[in-house]
């Protein structure tokens, strides 16, 4: 691939950490903890309607804290993952992505913390009614939202660490391969680049033999300026471990190139703004301007849920949760397919954690925390291999970045 081809290259602009409109809260909502709504399980056994309705707030979204007994945990003869919760005469099945790691430890006689993200009401197969939850869920010995003691018991869902190589499979496009639709402009962050061109993944060996994959974009702005986008995987014993990536901006008439940016996830470090201190990227860390095409990695097959960083740019990576939230069949690039829906979200107790602050103001950066997160975004990856993005909705960046529908067209 050329040098000039390189830089005629354009993409898919999908970034990722979440957002959908915010819910309508009724008033006197009860006042949160360290991001946390505290109830009693009979509050959110009574909640109605698609937006778990009670007579102080909508439940639906929001982290709920609350203490019970275990009932039942572990899987239903149709594989959904549950939990089952009772306090008293109050009763709540919970549908999870999947299923708590170690669960025999929740002994049943005694009574637990639990703080979820309550999503919809779902039905179980087997009849039953029930509350999804999101892969954030806890189940701990009873303390403070954000402790967490050596002696504690700390249950969450199992889930794998890192995305997989699909494999990738190289290509090289001159016309776009997406549509891109803004549906809500956004508060105070404004992309300039979203006109959708073309765009290009190529393939090589390294020294040892390890399978090297850089996918390339260009996104072009209303005034006609250019910027290309660089990301660089490497295949890890069939893991996909992001390397670095970089962006350019080319204005076309002179060839002249501006902010002009790159980070080696390997070797650099990023400053944490809270601590001022230097640290070293985790393994399972991806740029968000690169998510559409690492996304594609996310092991089908073998985990429901993914836990990651995604890196920015400037601050400190954010932790997210992906998982699969069913199948469907989407008439995308003149044809109906197969899709499996893949929902990302902000980790917020992963993200309190990951703040180099001292342990006392460890429930104050959990509550800051919650401010971030506004909803998920969902990617639609083809169900067979390859997995490409087949299409995508939620913000082009962080909270008060625009919104849109990127959907695939070639």
């Amino acid at each position: 691939m050329t040098a000039a081809c390189c830089r005629r290259l354009v993409a898919l602009a999908l970034a990722l950490v979440a957002s959908a409109a915010a819910r309508p809260a009724r008033a006197e909502a009860p006042r949160q903890r360290a991001g946390i709504v505290p109830l009693e399980l009979a509050q959110v056994a009574g909640a109605t309607g698609t937006e778990l309705a009670t007579a102080d707030t909508t439940l639906a979204g929001k982290r709920v804290r609350f203490t019970a007994k275990v009932a039942e945990t572990g899987r239903t003869p149709a594989g959904e993952a549950i939990l089952v919760l009772t306090d008293g005469g109050a009763r709540v099945v919970f549908r999870m992505p999947d299923v708590l790691e170690r669960a025999e430890r929740l002994t049943p006689d005694v009574e637990w913390e639990v703080i979820a993200r309550l999503d919809r009401p779902v039905q179980l197969a087997d009849g039953r009614a029930a509350i999804a939850v999101m892969p954030d869920i806890l189940v701990k010995t009873p303390g403070l939202p954000a402790e967490e003691k050596p002696t504690d018991v700390i249950a969450q869902v199992v889930g794998a660490t890192m995305l997989v190589d699909p494999p990738l499979v190289p290509f090289e496009s001159e016309e776009p391969l997406y549509r891109m639709r803004i549906t809500d402009p956004g508060k105070g962050l404004k992309r300039e680049f979203t006109e959708l061109r073309a765009s290009a993944l190529a393939s090589a060996k390294d020294d040892q033999g390890r399978t090297m994959y850089n996918a390339i974009r260009t996104d072009r702005a209303e005034d006609g300026r250019e910027r290309t986008t660089s990301c660089i995987f490497r295949s890890d014993g069939g893991e996909l471990r992001m390397v670095e990536y970089g962006e350019v901006e080319v204005e076309p008439a002179t060839g002249r190139r501006s902010n002009e940016t790159g980070v080696n996830l390997e070797n650099e470090q990023f400053n944490d703004t809270w601590s001022a201190r230097k640290r070293s990227f985790e393994r399972n860390t991806y740029a968000g301007v690169c998510m559409g095409t690492a996304i594609s990695g996310f092991p089908l097959g073998r985990a429901r849920v993914v836990r990651i960083y995604v890196y920015g740019g400037r601050g400190i990576p954010v932790p997210v949760y992906a998982y699969q939230d069913g199948e469907e069949t989407l008439d995308v690039r003149g044809r109906p397919e197969r899709a499996t829906r893949i929902r990302m979200g902000l980790d917020v107790r992963q993200t309190s954690k990951s703040i180099d602050v001292p342990e006392v103001w460890r429930q104050h950066a959990e509550a800051g925390s919650e401010v971030w997160f506004s909803g998920e975004s969902t990617y639609w990856i083809a169900s067979a291999p390859p997995h490409e993005v087949l299409k995508f909705e939620g913000p082009l960046g962080p909270p008060g970045a625009p919104e849109a529908v990127v959907e695939r067209i070639r």
